[in-house]
């Protein structure tokens, strides 16, 4: 019979540089490993080179750069570690890592690092009346504090922080200086209003009558100050608007008057001393005081005529024999002097008599 020789059929099986992953993400200013071995004993040492040759230059072999396979280790995992730097941005980053292998029997093995930045958007801004430090888009780390502060224009006072976009944490939305957190892009804005200023009123030293209501000027917005509505009033006093201060000698303020200054302020009520004239007549005699004069109110007035009785030689004589009066003057009385108070518009008119001269001539019988 015929005989036959079977051969044995051989298929070659790739020879090449394994990895336990794919894709290795790295997180910014961090680190992390991936795992390397041959998928085929060597009939010698082979040298894996791991560097990055393509991608994001943040991305680098920190440790693992060079790796040396014997016969015996062949399968076992070698660490490769990655470092990724810190950067100014907040994008996210890529490498091509490749495994050089010395031998030229082995395939190459290209790993993708990704970069994890740990960097987001932050956008400051305002109403248009401060500014802000910092302002516009700034690059902060993700989960960590940022400052961020307000200056208010003139004229203007902070009022708060509020998020505009996003999700932001802020630790005091009424503090000029605080700080945001965020992990995610978003924007934050401060927020301005006009400064105000408390205009107050005091009685200073009315007996009757409230004082008006508190006042709010507006900064570069006139005001116009109160009226006396609550009645005020001073014994012997007229109620003369208001004044910057107690004594009246501050810049005086007629009710109803434009109030421009940005400041707050306390008017006081302002009195002057009410006057009363006294008209005195006399047909005879030297009065004082004669004529008319203003007086003080409350004043106390001597009121005296001179010369009484007043002669005409030889034919007769005046004789003052009182007053008549209005006002404060007590209606009638005898005399030539009398004192009063005066509190009212007031007149004395001074009373003569007239006394003639008679001459008898006798003659006896």
């Amino acid at each position: 019979d015929a005989s036959t020789t079977l051969y044995a059929k051989w298929t070659l099986t790739p020879v090449s540089v394994i990895s336990d992953v794919d894709t290795v993400h790295v997180p910014e200013g961090g680190t992390n490993t991936f795992q390397v071995k041959l998928s085929n004993q060597p009939s010698s040492n082979v040298t894996v080179t791991v560097s990055r040759t393509l991608g994001d230059l943040d991305i680098a072999v920190q440790a693992g750069g060079t790796l040396t396979f014997t016969t015996g280790d062949w399968d076992t995992d070698q660490v490769v570690t990655l470092a990724a730097a810190s950067d100014a941005d907040a994008e996210n980053g890529s490498s091509t890592i490749t495994c050089d292998v010395s031998d030229a029997a082995y395939t190459d093995k290209n790993v993708t690092a990704t970069e994890t930045d740990k960097d987001t958007t932050l956008t400051v801004s305002n109403d248009g009346n401060g500014a802000t430090a910092p302002s516009g888009a700034v690059i902060v780390e993700k989960g960590v504090s940022t400052n961020i502060a307000a200056t208010a224009n003139e004229g203007y006072t902070f009022a708060n922080w509020s998020v505009t976009n996003g999700v932001a944490t802020i630790a005091d939305t009424n503090a000029v200086s605080t700080t945001a957190t965020i992990n995610a892009p978003a924007a934050v804005r401060a927020s301005f209003v006009l400064k105000s200023y408390t205009v107050s009123y005091d009685a200073n030293g009315a007996d009757i009558g409230t004082v008006p209501s508190v006042q709010t000027k507006t900064h570069g917005v006139d005001l116009v100050l109160a009226v006396n509505s609550g009645s005020l009033a001073k014994t012997g006093y007229t109620f003369a608007g208001w004044n910057m201060a107690t004594d009246g000698n501050g810049t005086d303020y007629a009710e109803g008057d434009t109030y421009t200054t940005n400041a707050a302020v306390t008017l006081y009520a302002c009195w002057t001393l009410k006057t009363y004239t006294l008209t005195v007549y006399s047909d005879h005699g030297s009065p004082t005081p004669s004529g008319v004069t203003t007086n003080n109110a409350g004043a106390s007035v001597d009121a005296v005529v001179a010369g009484s009785p007043v002669e005409i030689v030889g034919i007769s004589q005046y004789l003052c024999t009182g007053w008549v009066g209005t006002g404060s003057v007590p209606a009638s009385g005898p005399g030539t002097n009398l004192n009063f108070t005066i509190t009212e518009d007031s007149t004395i008119i001074w009373q003569w008599s007239t006394n003639y001269w008679v001459e008898l001539n006798v003659t006896g019988e």
